[in-house]
């Protein structure tokens, strides 16, 4: 094995190792949370346009709003899930899915 090896090998096991600390439920929902505020921030910015008074000049500052409302939303209810599966003490193969669903996504 090369260096490139081990630097993939590094990347790959770090982000399994976040996979891990987070767990799949907040890995899930971080990539969720994403698709879902860019795609409220292109078709609900025009409403927030309008609902805050803004100029048509602000839309790319509506447009961040709307995405990080979503964003805080959605992760909100990842972690809500994290509690309440850890409550379930389903903690471990949410961890354990976490671990590939992280090393999957660094690929």
């Amino acid at each position: 094995m090369n260096w490139i090896d081990w630097v993939l090998l590094a990347a790959i096991a770090l982000a399994a190792f976040k996979g891990w600390s987070r767990g799949f439920v907040v890995e899930v929902g971080s990539l969720v949370a994403l698709v879902a505020g860019v795609w409220a921030g292109i078709h609900l910015s025009d409403q927030v346009v309008e609902w805050l008074g803004l100029g048509v000049r602000n839309a790319v500052v509506a447009f961040f709003i709307t995405f990080l409302i979503v964003i805080l939303a959605v992760h909100l209810l990842a972690r809500f899930l994290t509690t309440v599966i850890d409550v379930a003490q389903l903690g471990l193969p949410n961890k354990a899915a976490g671990v590939l669903f992280g090393a999957l996504r660094s690929v």
